[in-house]
């Protein structure tokens, strides 16, 4: 038998179904294109809430480095030994935490011996950081330069600090104070509020050296 079909009538054409199933696949597909190019604000920790990317917390492996004690301890070092800031300041710096960010240099920039993020942890700065930012705890925690027991006015040739939980005890236990000696010492002392001064004896009360 031969071909029924009527030879006049328009026969469907391989371009138009093509371009009915780009249009169909653009219709479907393009909420989830839309939503995968429009731009993402900053991720935060959700600890520290400071922006990073990617994302990370307290339980993952952190892509920053944390900031501790230790950075400050290192960073006093430097102060100290290449009489970063003018103004004849020598020896360590005692005036805040804050300040081994914020202080101007001999060329009248910032020293910026530690980054931005532990500046702004500083829960006592000298003077106010809008520059930097609001201030806020750092991986946790604030910091806080301190005082030495028994010292009046504040020796250029020693240093104290302080670490401890913004949140007691949902970010830590420990507070941890370190001086001029570089020993870390740790102590759970019941609450998140710091300590004013650093002991002469830590280990008699009861502090213990950081592994």
């Amino acid at each position: 038998m031969g071909d029924r079909s009527d030879p006049g009538a328009p026969r469907p054409s391989r371009g138009g179904s093509l371009a009915i199933l780009v249009l169909l696949a653009g219709l479907l597909g393009g909420p989830f294109l839309l939503r995968a190019l429009k731009p993402r604000g900053p991720e935060f920790c959700s600890d520290c809430r400071w922006p990073v990317n990617p994302p990370h917390t307290r339980a993952e492996e952190q892509p920053r480095k944390p900031f501790t004690v230790k950075a400050l301890m290192v960073a006093q070092a430097d102060f100290r030994a290449n009489e970063r800031a003018g103004g004849g300041i020598r020896g360590y710096w005692r005036g805040d935490v804050a300040g081994l960010h914020t202080l101007p240099g001999k060329d009248g920039r910032p020293i910026a011996l530690i980054e931005i993020r532990g500046a702004l942890a500083d829960d006592r700065p000298l003077a106010g950081l809008p520059s930097l930012g609001e201030r806020r705890p750092c991986g946790g925690a604030w910091f806080r330069a301190i005082r030495h027991e028994g010292e009046e006015d504040p020796d250029p040739d020693r240093f104290a600090l302080c670490q401890f939980p913004a949140e007691y005890p949902h970010h830590g236990r420990m507070t941890f104070i370190v001086d001029e000696g570089n020993t870390i010492f740790k102590k759970d002392l019941g609450h998140g509020r710091g300590v004013e001064v650093y002991p002469a004896d830590p280990a008699r009360e009861g502090w213990t050296p950081l592994d």
